[in-house]
């Protein structure tokens, strides 16, 4: 009998990495390839439909980095002046009254001298006067300046007393009439007169001595 002789089976070639990579390679860039195409054909529909949408769409500039720029419009600020407002602050000048020719007389028929009232007090047997209340009036035509008042009391005419006018009352112009007051001390006793009826005199006198006015008069030096 013939001897069979088996031959070996060949072995079947695996195929190489290298081809499965290019084959790999070549369909992956051929759907890249298919996509761009599609994508490009979408773009051009678009340009061709839609032209006006290139037109209003603005560039958005690529920020790189950390930095941000700020792209915001600067805004200026006028400086704004105001001019101030001119305000009328004209006033009316009042006319400059005449001034009176002021002049010093020596003439003392129109003036005149009051008593009004004493401020006193009262202790039984004898008082004591420490005020007189009294009213200069000037009806001359010109101005007066008293200077002193001279005290004289019934039953102590040895004993004048004499009082400064008080510095306010030493000027009195022409048609004015003063008020005033004066302190002093002076005493008295019922033995010497009657407190119920004291007939008192009181001088007024300038500053040359020269008396303008006296006046007297009894009074209740009581109460």
């Amino acid at each position: 009998m013939d001897e069979i002789v088996k031959f070996p089976k060949p072995k079947e070639e695996k195929p190489k990495v290298f081809d499965r990579q290019v084959t790999f390679q070549f369909k992956t860039l051929l759907k890249v390839a298919l996509v761009l195409a599609i994508a490009v054909v979408f773009f051009c529909l678009g340009r061709y439909y839609f032209p006006d949408l290139e037109d209003n769409t603005q560039e958005v500039p690529l920020v790189t980095g950390a930095a941000v720029v700020d792209t915001s419009p600067e805004i200026t600020v006028a400086n704004i002046v105001e001019e101030p407002i001119e305000e009328n602050n004209t006033e009316e000048t009042p006319e400059p009254e005449e001034e009176e020719e002021k002049f010093t007389t020596s003439n003392y028929k129109n003036v005149g001298l009051v008593i009004r009232e004493f401020d006193l007090k009262w202790y039984d047997d004898w008082g004591k006067i420490e005020k007189i209340y009294y009213t200069i009036s000037n009806d001359e035509d010109g101005t007066i300046q008293p200077k002193t008042f001279e005290f004289i009391m019934e039953g102590y005419e040895d004993y004048p007393k004499i009082i400064n006018v008080p510095s306010l009352d030493q000027s009195i112009p022409k048609g004015k009439t003063f008020d005033g007051v004066v302190d002093f001390v002076f005493t008295y006793n019922q033995n010497t007169v009657d407190p119920k009826s004291v007939l008192i005199q009181l001088k007024l006198i300038d500053d040359s001595n020269n008396t303008m006015i006296s006046i007297q008069k009894p009074f209740d030096l009581t109460k």
